[in-house]
């Protein structure tokens, strides 16, 4: 019986090995980037705003979803030679179609148009889009790291783990599970706040007024999902990059490094002097000394979240905004040896 079932194991790997074997022999079809676009609206445009300074770069800060949404379909709209598009997740909800949409409308009217994107996260209605696009003469799909079998991903987990576990995150949009990624910020919070890092937690209830403005935006919670890092108020990183080990060792993660005090000094100035108290927690470690029933010394360590509200300032020992449930699996996460997919 034994033998049986050993014999039965080694017969299901090779199935799933042979299932998850990407295609080969096949004519690889090269791409390249156009350069030529001096002479472009957009190339005029930004031979305009550099004037002399062909050396330097011109750079907006855009703080709305909404504005780098309506940014991104005036730029598709006014394309004329090359239109290049990569992202991580993409869903193929209002937003996507539209964005979809406008790509097809350029490709009509000339335009090459090249998307990339993470197969990690494309489902059959998304999959489906893509095919259709793909039989457009000016329109090239290319799917990062994808997968072998289109209707059975468990194979490629199972005999392929190494390669899909790689993921392409460029982009700008949402990345990891939530809980997760809150799991393996959690083990390391009192840490931090014992070596004198001032912490700041996003408040779930907080919204901009553009985002106040969309429907169901009201029973939708906010998350803050930009990565920036500023240095001295003199240079700022902007990217996909998470503070985690899976951006640090596995994922392909993209960002720009500005050299520009004026800018640093704006972000820093919004973020940290004038918004971080209307929007965030403010996150203290409470330290207490006492004595235990033995006398002995004792010293109680609590994580405390602070909110600053009508000038009035609230203090919660429990995570304020999550449930005993979410609460319970953050405790299940943080002890998990996973930190390094996170």
């Amino acid at each position: 019986m034994n033998c049986i079932n050993k014999l039965l194991t080694i017969a299901v790997i090779v199935v799933l090995a042979a299932c998850s074997s990407l295609p080969t022999g096949y004519d690889k079809k090269f791409s390249y980037a156009v350069t030529d676009t001096a002479h472009t609206t957009l190339g005029k445009k930004a031979a305009e705003m550099l004037g002399e300074n062909t050396d330097q770069s011109v750079v907006y800060i855009v703080n709305e979803g909404t504005d780098a949404f309506f940014a991104r379909m005036l730029l598709l709209a006014q394309a004329e030679r090359s239109i290049d598009v990569q992202y991580f997740i993409w869903h193929a909800d209002l937003i996507g179609k539209l964005l979809f949409n406008e790509m097809i409308i350029a490709a009509d009217r000339g335009v090459r148009v090249r998307i990339l994107l993470d197969d990690i996260n494309i489902n059959t209605e998304v999959e489906a889009m893509l095919y259709a696009m793909d039989q457009h003469k000016n329109i090239e799909v290319h799917l990062y790291n994808p997968f072998s079998s289109r209707g059975f991903r468990a194979a490629d987990f199972a005999t392929d783990t190494f390669r899909i576990n790689r993921r392409m995150h460029n982009k700008s949009l949402s990345s990891t599970d939530g809980i997760m990624a809150q799991s393996g910020y959690a083990r390391h919070r009192v840490a931090l706040l014992k070596g004198g890092i001032e912490l700041y937690e996003l408040r779930a209830d907080r919204k901009t007024e553009a985002s106040r403005s969309l429907r169901h935006s009201a029973k939708e919670k906010s998350g803050l999902h930009s990565k920036t890092y500023i240095f001295d108020r003199e240079e700022v990183f902007i990217g996909s990059f998470n503070f985690d080990q899976r951006s640090a060792n596995i994922n392909a993660e993209v960002g720009i490094v500005y050299k520009i005090p004026a800018m640093a000094k704006l972000i820093a100035s919004r973020v940290f002097d004038n918004a971080v108290n209307d929007f965030a927690y403010r996150v203290e470690l409470d330290v207490k000394h006492g004595q235990d029933e033995d006398g002995m010394d004792e010293v109680t360590e609590t994580v405390v979240w602070v909110e600053t509200r009508d000038g009035k300032e609230y203090r919660y020992t429990t995570q304020p905004g999550t449930s005993g449930w979410r609460r319970f699996n953050e405790g299940v996460f943080s002890i998990l040896p996973i930190e390094s997919q996170l």
